[in-house]
């Protein structure tokens, strides 16, 4: 019953509205943010403007147009647990966002009382080529 109280919490926009407005993303890149961390990603797109957030069903019409995705942060949500374990960090070359994905990451976790689980590659078995 728990995981499914938890599985409410992330799906209610209204807290993630919440955590959002608490601590948004400020940069001097012009951005389009796709903020739904809650559903295990956020996408950052380069724009001629000034950074606003959109929907993901906005995010989709964008593509094909002038917007390019110059960064991505994807994780998987583990409510039971309250973990979140970060799956991938995509950046392009000649962008510093990371450490801004990062902090909103963190900002995430903080909001909900989630950790931060990292992929200890280094655990994993050799593949035969």
């Amino acid at each position: 019953m728990e995981d499914e109280e938890q599985r409410n919490v992330l799906s209610d926009n209204n807290l993630r509205l919440m955590r959002i407005r608490e601590q948004p993303i400020h940069s001097d890149e012009s951005l389009l943010v796709v903020d739904q961390l809650e559903r295990g990603f956020l996408r950052l797109y380069e724009y001629t403007g000034g950074s606003i957030y959109i929907s993901e069903e906005d995010a989709e019409m964008i593509g094909g147009t002038n917007a390019v995705m110059v960064a991505e942060l994807t994780v998987s949500l583990r409510p039971g647990k309250k973990e979140v374990k970060i799956d991938r960090i995509f950046n392009e070359f000649g962008y510093e966002l990371g450490d801004l994905m990062k902090n909103q990451l963190l900002h995430f976790a903080d909001f909900y009382g989630y950790t931060i689980v990292i992929l200890d590659l280094s655990k994993e078995k050799p593949r035969c080529a």
